[in-house]
């Protein structure tokens, strides 16, 4: 009876560890193939560690030493041949999963261990069974949508770096449940005790890692909310700061700008004043209204001000009143024209604030116009 829970018991870790590998890996052949490959290699495997729990003492004899479990590694045979992928690639998935199937292993024999010693195999049984249905689908969720995907991204060093912690932890999680059993000599300890001080130092060179990563990750996603030319937020940017604002319900004026007559300093003087004049002006409007709110420019000569107060009509004739500048070949701030939408009063949505506010401005933009002519 003791042999068929210990088998039970085996089947359960190899299937589980199979199936993690086969959803992770790229298939060299069709799914038949594989599994029946797959299977057949597993029974051969399994009537050679029937030959080894009779003839060799203490392997696999039902005392949940682990000893067995070694056997596993010889699946890098069939699995090197089966998938299409480097074989760091593959063994990385196999640890991954070996960690997951061996600590639900050891936690098992736990609780074995605290029953009647002619209820351990059954309860060992029992206990793995249910830790599986209670928490298989959520690993194995994880497995394929995220640590698959992050080893397809991985550079070839920090590959090699959690191909490491991950033998590492393996051994010492194995370690640990046999010194646990069988007591285990002080060099064992030893050994258990420098592979979990390097597990625990390589842990923290991949944190560091992914962390240098992220904040990377991080500065380039806000390189690409800025203006190339005046340093300011663009677009993106300005969307983004907006439907924070909505959805924390404060309230804000949407305050479109064009600048006027900015194509005729173009023509006339090159787009390099055209430039130095965008400038002039986004550093101009920052050094008089950063405490109001945030500028940003949208495209060309169009800029946007997420106005924070509450006097937003005070607010755009300051803008008008103050705003003066001069820059190269003595152009001076040749005006702009103004439209605002506030929110909540008059809409309740980024869309209808910014048309209400695009219309508004260009209304004032059709009747300097027909005044200049």
């Amino acid at each position: 009876m003791n042999i068929i829970l210990t088998i039970i018991l085996a089947l359960e870790m190899t299937c589980v560890n199979l199936y993690a590998s086969f959803i992770c890996s790229k298939k060299k052949y069709s799914v038949s193939v594989t599994w029946i490959s797959l299977m057949l290699f597993t029974v051969c495997l399994y009537l050679v560690t029937l030959f080894l729990i009779k003839d060799i003492p203490n392997f696999g004899n039902g005392n949940g030493n682990g000893l067995v479990l070694l056997l596993g590694f010889l699946y890098l045979i069939p699995l090197n041949f089966l998938y299409v992928q480097p074989i760091k690639y593959t063994v990385t998935i196999m640890y991954s999963t070996w960690i997951y199937t061996l600590f639900v292993f050891s936690l098992s024999i736990r609780v074995g261990c605290l029953m009647d010693e002619q209820w351990f195999h059954f309860s060992v049984v029992v206990c793995q069974t249910l830790i599986y249905i209670a928490t298989l689908s959520r690993f194995l969720n994880i497995l394929e949508n995220k640590l698959s995907k992050i080893l397809q991204n991985l550079g070839d060093g920090m590959l090699n770096t959690l191909l490491l912690l991950g033998m590492l932890w393996f051994l010492t999680g194995f370690l640990i449940n046999y010194i646990f059993i069988v007591g285990g000599s002080d060099v064992l300890k030893l050994i258990c005790t420098l592979f979990l001080i390097l597990s625990v130092a390589l842990s923290y060179k991949l944190f560091y890692s992914s962390v240098i990563l992220n904040n990377t990750a991080t500065e380039l996603r806000e390189q690409t909310k800025k203006d190339s030319l005046t340093k300011l937020k663009n677009r993106a940017g300005f969307l983004g700061d907006a439907q924070q604002m909505i959805g924390k319900n404060k309230q804000f004026s949407v305050v479109f700008m064009d600048l006027d007559n900015f194509k005729k300093i173009n023509d006339q003087y090159g787009h390099c004043a055209g430039d130095t004049y965008l400038i002039k002006f986004a550093n101009t409007m920052q050094n008089l209204f950063k405490d109001s709110g945030y500028f940003y420019r949208i495209s060309g000569d169009e800029f946007i001000f997420l106005y924070e107060g509450q006097e937003v009509d005070e607010f755009c004739r300051s803008i008008e009143c103050k705003l003066t500048f001069k820059c190269q070949n003595n152009v001076e701030f040749q005006g702009l024209s103004l439209g605002y939408a506030s929110f909540p009063q008059e809409g309740n949505d980024l869309n209808t604030l910014m048309r209400i506010a695009d219309f508004n401005m260009y209304q004032i933009k059709k009747e300097k116009h027909k005044k200049s002519i």
